[in-house]
């Protein structure tokens, strides 16, 4: 195939990904037509257009959380049914167990990963969309990156299929962008698809930040499809764990499992920074805890490793391992809130406050009760 003709089949094939009636925001698109035909009636949008697309967009920011969880469930419904022990998914971005063609048959995907399976399957059924065409011309590769300000964390990572073009290299486009009047170009990135390399987010939403990805690893379709369904394997694939690294990686992987917290979410940030510390407390140079309080003098603790010479915050609301960078810093935004530093311990000195403090709780109570 030429250049040209491989770039109209690309076109076709974004197309048929962004088309409201079969693509893969089908679910949204639906509901958000019904709405939108309601509101057609009340305003008519030749004779009001300001008032008519003022409406229209306070409507749309309305739906897109309402319909949220609904998208969800269907989303683990569809991962279940390709893998049960997806049951027991305990965050929206483990749900990796989909496939292009029960993305495309519910008309649904939730990330750039699913994205790229989906683009690979039309690829492979084009004829199932457009009678006579030819299925799976195109040389395709999958390519898999992480941003390195989030080391080990399934929602920092970046999947895109890569095509080969006729000078023999493999170019990464991204089928979250449709072919349109707005988007008249074909979303190629420019940059050069090789592991180890690095790589610009072409969305202008995540392109500011002006952090680029690390390609960790390029695969093929079928593997995407088949080993990499698999979330653990997925973020084993997006992460760099060698030497000294995988070491403490690993460890923080054991305990997180030993410590099970999909049955531990009643528990505070204090308490599982305490059973963090507890089982680290002899590697003070590589482990800290930094203890921030709030206004209303809340103590917010975070647990910290030290990789490849940065600071990383180690996140506990799920069995999988996610580590953020967490620089220390004097003031920090929180979830909304304004926390302020107070000290950086070391996990046995934290074991030490903690244990005081317990102490002191259950203290208070006995006085309490003896009132």
């Amino acid at each position: 195939m030429t250049d040209e003709q491989i770039k109209q089949r690309i076109t076709q094939i974004l197309q048929i990904l962004h088309d409201p009636k079969i693509g893969f925001k089908g679910l949204f698109n639906d509901v958000k037509e019904e709405h939108l035909a309601e509101l057609r009636k009340k305003i008519d949008r030749n004779k009001e257009p300001e008032r008519y697309v003022a409406e229209r967009d306070k409507l749309l920011a309305e739906l897109r959380p309402t319909l949220e969880p609904e998208k969800q469930k269907k989303v683990k419904e569809m991962a279940i049914a390709l893998n049960p022990a997806m049951a027991d998914a305990t965050y929206t971005e483990q749900i990796f167990a989909l496939t292009g063609e029960s993305i495309m048959k519910n008309r649904l995907y939730v990330s750039c990963g699913n994205a790229a399976k989906a683009f690979c399957y039309v690829d492979q059924h084009l004829s199932d969309y457009i009678p006579g065409a030819q299925n799976g011309l195109l040389d395709t590769q999958i390519m898999f990156s992480t941003d390195p300000e989030h080391l080990i964390d399934g929602m920092s990572t970046h999947t895109l299929p890569c095509i080969k073009m006729s000078d023999g290299k493999y170019h990464a486009l991204d089928p979250q962008i449709p072919v349109n009047k707005k988007n008249s170009e074909l979303p190629f990135i420019q940059d050069e698809i090789v592991v180890g390399g690095n790589i610009n987010h072409i969305l202008p939403s995540i392109a500011k930040n002006g952090r680029p990805y690390k390609i960790m690893k390029i695969v093929t379709p079928k593997e995407l499809e088949t080993t990499y369904l698999d979330f653990g394997k997925f973020l084993e694939a997006t992460t760099s764990r060698t030497g000294k690294t995988g070491v403490i990686c690993k460890s923080l992987s054991a305990t997180l499992k030993k410590l099970n917290l999909k049955q531990s979410r009643k528990r505070g940030a204090a308490e599982l920074v305490y059973e963090f510390s507890k089982a680290y407390q002899d590697l003070p140079d590589d482990l800290d805890v930094l203890v921030y309080s709030d206004k209303e003098n809340n103590i917010v603790p975070f647990f910290r490793a030290q990789l490849n010479g940065q600071w990383y915050e180690v996140q506990m609301d799920a069995d999988h391992l996610s580590l953020n960078r967490h620089d220390t810093v004097q003031e920090l935004d929180y979830g909304g809130r304004k926390l302020h530093l107070i000290k950086q311990l070391s996990p046995s000195e934290y074991i030490k406050e903690y244990d005081n403090y317990m102490q002191q709780q259950i203290m208070v109570a006995q006085s309490a009760q003896k009132e």
